[in-house]
Protein backbone atom coordinates (compact mmCIF):
# COMPACT_ATOMS: atom_id res chain seq x y z
CA UNK A 1 0.00 0.00 0.00
CA UNK A 2 1.51 3.48 -0.51
CA UNK A 3 0.14 6.62 1.44
CA UNK A 4 0.50 10.22 -0.40
CA UNK A 5 0.10 13.58 0.93
CA UNK A 6 1.23 17.02 -1.29
CA UNK A 7 4.34 15.45 -2.81
CA UNK A 8 5.30 12.69 -0.30
CA UNK A 9 4.60 9.20 -0.58
CA UNK A 10 5.35 6.58 1.34
CA UNK A 11 5.52 2.71 0.56
CA UNK A 12 4.27 0.76 3.34
CA UNK A 13 5.82 -2.12 1.26
CA UNK A 14 9.63 -1.00 1.04
CA UNK A 15 9.14 1.24 3.93
CA UNK A 16 9.96 4.41 2.18
CA UNK A 17 9.38 7.76 2.49
CA UNK A 18 9.99 9.86 -1.09
CA UNK A 19 9.18 13.46 -2.04
CA UNK A 20 8.58 13.23 -5.79
CA UNK A 21 11.35 10.47 -6.77
CA UNK A 22 13.73 11.59 -3.65
CA UNK A 23 14.41 9.14 -0.50
CA UNK A 24 13.94 10.72 2.56
CA UNK A 25 15.78 8.99 5.50
CA UNK A 26 13.51 8.51 8.35
CA UNK A 27 14.80 5.57 11.38
CA UNK A 28 12.56 2.47 11.40
CA UNK A 29 10.79 3.38 14.02
CA UNK A 30 9.60 6.85 13.02
CA UNK A 31 8.62 5.59 9.97
CA UNK A 32 6.54 3.01 12.03
CA UNK A 33 4.98 6.35 13.84
CA UNK A 34 4.19 8.57 10.54
CA UNK A 35 2.43 5.05 9.05
CA UNK A 36 0.33 4.66 12.45
CA UNK A 37 -0.36 8.47 12.34
CA UNK A 38 -1.60 8.31 8.51
CA UNK A 39 -3.62 5.17 9.45
CA UNK A 40 -5.80 6.55 11.71
CA UNK A 41 -5.76 10.34 10.40
CA UNK A 42 -9.86 10.44 11.12
CA UNK A 43 -9.63 10.28 14.27
CA UNK A 44 -7.81 11.44 17.50
CA UNK A 45 -4.88 9.42 18.79
CA UNK A 46 -4.31 8.96 21.94
CA UNK A 47 -0.69 8.82 23.69
CA UNK A 48 -1.57 5.87 24.92
CA UNK A 49 -2.62 4.10 21.85
CA UNK A 50 0.24 5.66 19.89
CA UNK A 51 3.16 4.20 22.69
CA UNK A 52 0.96 1.01 22.46
CA UNK A 53 1.35 0.81 18.65
CA UNK A 54 5.04 2.03 18.02
CA UNK A 55 6.67 1.03 21.08
CA UNK A 56 4.17 -2.54 22.68
CA UNK A 57 5.36 -3.05 25.86
CA UNK A 58 8.43 -1.09 26.03
CA UNK A 59 8.20 1.99 28.46
CA UNK A 60 8.71 4.94 26.79
CA UNK A 61 10.20 8.47 28.02
CA UNK A 62 8.79 11.74 26.88
CA UNK A 63 11.29 13.11 25.98
CA UNK A 64 11.51 9.86 23.29
CA UNK A 65 8.09 10.23 22.36
CA UNK A 66 8.70 14.21 21.84
CA UNK A 67 11.89 13.33 19.81
CA UNK A 68 10.19 10.68 17.71
CA UNK A 69 7.01 13.06 16.77
CA UNK A 70 9.24 15.80 15.82
CA UNK A 71 11.59 13.68 13.76
CA UNK A 72 9.20 12.81 10.48
CA UNK A 73 8.15 16.64 10.50
CA UNK A 74 11.73 17.34 10.07
CA UNK A 75 13.19 16.12 6.50
CA UNK A 76 9.60 17.22 5.47
CA UNK A 77 10.19 20.58 6.48
CA UNK A 78 13.72 20.61 5.15
CA UNK A 79 12.42 20.10 2.22
CA UNK A 80 9.64 22.36 1.37
CA UNK A 81 12.08 25.18 3.18
CA UNK A 82 14.85 23.99 0.55
CA UNK A 83 11.60 24.52 -2.15
CA UNK A 84 10.55 27.62 -1.22
CA UNK A 85 14.51 29.23 -1.09
CA UNK A 86 14.30 27.70 -4.75
CA UNK A 87 11.27 29.54 -6.11
CA UNK A 88 12.46 32.52 -4.06
CA UNK A 89 15.87 32.76 -6.18
CA UNK A 90 13.46 31.76 -9.35
CA UNK A 91 11.52 34.69 -9.04
CA UNK A 92 14.77 37.23 -8.40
Amino acid sequence: MIFGFAEYKIDLERRELRNAETLVHVEPQVFDLLVYLLENRDRVVSKDDLIGSVWGDRIVSESTLTSRVVQPARPIHLLWRRRLRSIHRAQL
